[in-house]
């Protein structure tokens, strides 16, 4: 949350200090930081940009995690279980300075549906359906799709300043493990990071919600 906030609070390059247009958040499940920094694309990614070796998720189970990420907070959240939060979040705080924001949910039916599953799509990792100011509104609602779209809009330049990306429990490791996980991040992101209208301007970050270890590492 720290690293969006500040993305958000920096309206023009500082001397030395790189400036993004946006920002693209993919979210991976329930894996050590050890287990995870020995995937040979996650290895690639921290050689090419950096390693927060030292972030810690803030408990158990995984949709407290995924509210606080774009709350800063837990907000009473302590289980899995559906809430409607009536707090502000990242959506609010960048449609506050004029910019956008999306979330590409694989799997999600659209319609800002509360199902709880539906295969491997599961509701309690996409955390803005649980804020009051996002489901009772239509036209933000929207900004929630399924992830079919993200790569024609990802190489097209038409990504927003702020995007989440959620996999689904096929691709995200929780049901996978963590190789398949790192393997289908390669699939999916790979080629774009090799395309310069991706990286130009972008900041890519990949976190889990989660850790296994007894300090909740990730």
């Amino acid at each position: 949350v720290a690293l969006v906030l500040a993305f958000l609070a920096q309206p023009a390059a500082a001397a030395g200090v790189p400036h993004y247009q946006r920002l693209v958040l993919v979210v991976l499940e329930n894996t050590a930081a050890d287990a995870a920094a020995a995937q040979p694309f996650l290895q690639q990614l921290a050689t090419e940009g950096a390693s927060l070796s030292a972030h810690l998720a803030i408990t158990h189970p995984s949709q407290p995690n995924y509210v606080a990420l774009v709350a800063g907070d837990l907000l009473g959240v302590t289980d899995n279980d559906r809430y409607v939060i009536d707090a502000t979040h990242l959506g609010d705080l960048v449609e506050a300075k004029g910019l956008d924001w999306h979330v590409y949910a694989k799997g999600f039916p659209g319609d800002c549906s509360q199902m709880a599953t539906r295969g491997d799509y599961a509701r309690r990792h996409v955390p803005f359906l649980s804020f009051k100011n996002v489901v009772d509104v239509p036209q933000r609602c929207a900004k929630i799709t399924d992830a079919v779209g993200f790569s024609a809009d990802a190489s097209s330049g038409l990504l927003p300043a702020f995007t989440l990306y959620v996999p689904d429990n096929g691709s995200n490791g929780h049901d996978t493990g963590v190789e398949a996980a790192s393997r289908w991040l390669e699939q999916t992101f790979g080629p774009l990071l090799a395309s310069p209208t991706f990286r130009q301007g972008t900041l890519f970050i990949v976190t889990f919600d989660e850790g296994t270890a007894a300090d909740n590492r990730v």
